[in-house]
């Protein structure tokens, strides 16, 4: 008898599960609207967080499907959750800018009790904490805060030429290009953070900060599938005791912070890098009753800044490269624009880097329209409970709900011929001078309130290394180059599935 009552119990939990399955996976069904249908529970990222699966194909997949075709956007399932995926420029100018006090919050979010390193980041904070934070932490990336910190990126700069300058003399100057940049982008992150010479370039067996940095971002498995549950259920990280960041990172990053800013606040120096703008961020909030950087919010924004002035600028750099050798008619104006800009200056200065390299930035933006580092914007809707949601009045009656994630493909927009011509094809010219337009489409660096703060410094360190490289060799192609590129199948951003292989050939030769 207790047998059966127990399986009748078991019986009753399963159905009233499946018919809460069922009303999430026929949501849009049931409300008319256009949809692409998702296995039940799992929707439409599930093999994407198994790491079956790279996000970029089940985006494509989406944007490209026949409900989807000529619609401003189209109801999805992520997880059990319902979700929109807009592909309209117009709205997605109203969620990112316009109406941006409905759409203030990333849909993704660690939980910072659980993991305060990730959730407590500026990128990943909620509205009332990140507004407080963007607010004081803007004027550390002014042109003027730039110029400040240039002359300690132009010397890893120099590094960078000398290395290369090693190879080329020793008869081998073929080299991995991600690795190269990385340990340059590590570099200049090390000194310009934390006033620390990680000395990668010049004895990259030895450095710590390169040992980490390779620990650090999704090479466990578990990392990766945590790196996706962050963006796509990231609810579900503290139940499983994963957080964003490899632990082994997390120790070492925490141990030089307190380090550095001890020694700092000791010695009352100042170099006008990271260091010395949080203590004076720390400073200003002594013996006020509101304190918005404490301690692990502090080290949080000094993980942030370490994982997107390397990661994602070294992954730009290798791609910037491989298209401009691809294409040596690229690479022959770009290197011409240098020489001249050096003929006007005299050397490598701030001004140069941000004022007269024109085309070596076109060659930039339309590597990141081709390869957005992270392919993808998200937001979750925070209308008032009382209120009905989000009208998207003219395009629809529908209306978006609070709490509701809303998903941006940027990748497959800036691929698409309705708004770049000729899409796959890499021309910088698209965007030199009186040829750009405003295009809401690009977004490579997001757009709105809410669009990358550090863009200005990843820019002067991008310009900087291409400018030391360029000025002293050219880029070629070797036998082991890959033809196409195909990406990383596992990792949340954009990578190159195997590495690139580029030879540098001195002026001279």
């Amino acid at each position: 008898m207790l047998q059966a009552i127990l399986l009748g119990i078991l019986g009753g939990l399963l159905s009233l599960l499946y018919y809460w399955a069922k009303q999430k996976q026929n949501y849009w069904k049931d409300r008319n609207i256009p949809y692409i249908k998702s296995p039940l529970l799992l929707g439409h990222f599930f093999k994407t967080v198994i790491l079956k699966q790279h996000n970029i194909d089940a985006l494509t997949h989406l944007y490209d499907h026949p409900n989807a075709k000529g619609k401003p956007f189209v109801g999805i399932n992520v997880f059990h959750k319902p979700a929109i995926l807009v592909r309209e420029p117009e709205l997605v100018r109203r969620i990112l800018i316009k109406d941006f006090q409905y759409f203030s919050n990333r849909h993704l979010g660690a939980d910072p009790d659980h993991d305060p390193i990730s959730g407590l980041n500026l990128f990943q904070t909620k509205y009332t904490q990140w507004r407080d934070m963007r607010t004081k932490m803007s004027p550390i990336f002014t042109s003027g805060k730039m110029k400040q910190m240039f002359y300690m990126v132009e010397n890893v700069g120099k590094e960078l030429n000398e290395s290369v300058a090693k190879l080329v003399k020793s008869g081998n100057p073929v080299a991995e290009i991600r690795t190269l940049f990385a340990r340059y982008t590590i570099d200049s992150i090390s000194i310009v953070a934390f006033g620390t010479d990680s000395g990668c370039l010049r004895d990259p067996n030895s450095s710590e900060f390169l040992k980490e940095a390779r620990n650090a971002f999704q090479v466990r498995y578990v990392d990766k599938v945590a790196g996706h549950l962050l963006f796509f259920l990231s609810s579900s990280l503290k139940m499983f005791n994963l957080k964003a960041f490899n632990p082994s990172f997390e120790k070492f990053l925490r141990r030089l912070f307190d380090e550095v800013m001890t020694n700092r606040m000791k010695s009352g120096g100042n170099r006008n890098d990271l260091i010395d703008a949080l203590i004076a961020l720390k400073k200003a909030e002594i013996g006020k009753e509101k304190v918005v950087f404490s301690h692990e919010v502090l080290v949080a924004q000094a993980a942030l800044f370490f994982f997107a002035g390397f990661e994602t600028s070294s992954s730009t750099m290798e791609f910037v490269c491989y298209l401009i050798a691809k294409h040596p008619e690229v690479q022959a104006k770009m290197r011409k624009e240098i020489r001249e800009a050096l003929k006007k200056h005299g050397k490598m200065t701030y001004e140069l880097i941000a004022n007269d390299l024109p085309y070596m930035g076109a060659a930039i933006k339309e590597t990141l329209r081709l390869y957005p580092i992270l392919p993808f914007l998200d937001r979750v809707c925070m209308v008032p409970r009382s209120d009905e949601g989000y009208s998207l009045e003219p395009f629809s009656s529908f209306k978006v709900p609070s709490g509701m994630p809303v998903y941006v493909p940027i990748y497959n927009m800036q691929r698409d011929p309705e708004y770049f011509p000729e899409p796959e094809k890499f021309i910088p010219e698209r965007f030199f001078s009186e040829n750009e337009k405003s295009n809401d489409c690009y977004a490579p660096f997001g757009v709105g309130p809410r669009s990358c703060i550090g863009e200005r410094f990843a820019l002067m360190q991008m310009k900087v290394a291409l400018m030391s490289l360029l000025s002293s060799f050219r880029m070629e192609f070797t036998a082991d180059t890959p033809k196409t590129l195909d990406l990383e199948a596992d990792t949340v951003l954009l990578h190159s599935d195997k590495g690139v292989l580029l030879k540098f050939v001195a002026d001279s030769d």
